[in-house]
């Protein structure tokens, strides 16, 4: 996933744990991404809520 962000591993894993926060522009992407998956896999995103970017 760091790869297709163009960011390096530990970045994107700062990303996910909540120490760091995208620029906008990957976040826009990466959220757009995480909806889509949602929506293709409802039982994985079950229980969590999608705020708003921005």
């Amino acid at each position: 996933m760091a790869e297709v962000f163009g960011v390096t591993r530990a970045a994107f894993n700062r990303w996910e744990v909540g120490a760091a926060k995208p620029h906008r522009r990957r976040l826009e992407a990466y959220a757009r991404l995480l909806r889509r998956w949602a929506v293709k896999h409802p039982q994985a995103a079950e229980g969590f809520e999608f705020a708003e970017v921005g």
